[in-house]
């Protein structure tokens, strides 16, 4: 399963010195040792078949379709949690165009081929793009600039493909992580740049803002701590953490993180989906009654509001 691992692999390249990572006999192996804090030769390992990853495609599948004027700033002003179960794009009201982007993700994370002019093929970055683009043509959607306002434009399409690929994969590895034996054996996480930029955003000084901590330079946090949360430009406790950012996170051993003074050596780690889930309710008390009001038009009968909470009814 190579494409829904290929963040992860780049990270344990980055990471080998401190979690040695390997591939052996189809599996990925991750060694401990006694100063690990397990047992000598203890191994982690997961199975890695050419098949599409199931949480991946899940958290595709039950994004509602919301056509909307809105822009960016105005979808960021939402819980993420509502956001994350909602497939949209800036200023784009095509019900088509937004089905089409659905649809083609997910035949990306399914690894399901479709039907071209000469017989079948894999989504790939650049057939979503052309196919986008022929749809926006001819729904008579885009504004012509050639930029990211314009969902025609080469740079708008792929940065919807980077970004919400990059989340499905991402969220998988995170619900992953939520698994009581891999989370009490890599507790912790390092936020690093796994991608080179030419422009890098100040994520030091993000992470200190933030309420980071930093050990010898290194930005690493529990892995349910709220940090993550909070240098996230969209709300969520995985990567990306921004747009085009170029950052990723590796996977900080249990003995580590106890030589830090993250955890104690006999605490447990307890799960936490952050409201990331499949009973989503939200907290929306403290809302303005204009705002309450926008969302209810927004999402109609996929939600319920009642009593300050919100509780989402749809896919």
């Amino acid at each position: 399963m190579r494409m829904e691992y290929e963040t992860r692999s780049q990270q344990s390249e980055i990471s080998s010195q401190h979690d040695p990572l390997h591939w052996r006999g189809g599996q990925l192996v991750r060694h401990s040792s006694k100063s690990d804090g397990g047992r000598p030769g203890w191994e982690m390992s997961i199975n890695i078949t050419a098949a599409p990853l199931p949480t991946a495609v899940e958290h595709l599948s039950r994004k509602a379709i919301i056509p909307s004027i809105l822009r960016s700033a105005d979808w960021a002003k939402f819980p993420a949690q509502l956001r994350d179960r909602s497939e949209f794009s800036s200023g784009v009201e095509d019900m088509r165009f937004l089905q089409t982007v659905q649809d083609k993700l997910l035949n990306v994370v399914k690894m399901q081929r479709e039907q071209v002019k000469y017989g079948e093929a894999f989504v790939n970055r650049d057939s979503f793009i052309a196919d986008l683009r022929q749809v926006a043509r001819e729904q008579g959607i885009g504004t012509g600039a050639g930029d990211l306002t314009d969902v025609q434009s080469y740079a708008r399409l792929g940065l919807i493909y980077d970004m919400q690929i990059s989340q499905a994969q991402n969220f998988a590895r995170w619900k992953m992580d939520q698994d009581q034996d891999i989370l009490n054996a890599f507790p912790a996480q390092e936020l690093l740049r796994v991608e080179d930029r030419v422009n890098k955003r100040d994520w030091q000084s993000r992470w200190r803002a933030a309420g980071g901590n930093f050990y010898a330079g290194r930005m690493i946090a529990l892995k349910n701590a709220e940090i993550w949360v909070n240098i996230s430009a969209f709300g969520t406790p995985w990567p990306p953490f921004d747009w085009g950012s170029g950052m990723g996170v590796r996977d900080v051993s249990r003995r580590s993180a106890v030589d830090l003074g993250l955890i104690k050596p006999d605490e447990q780690v307890v799960p936490d989906d952050m409201g990331f889930n499949d009973n989503l309710e939200v907290d929306i008390s403290t809302l303005a009654p204009a705002f309450v009001e926008q969302l209810s038009n927004l999402f109609g009968t996929l939600v319920k509001i009642s009593e300050g909470k919100l509780k989402w009814l749809g896919s």
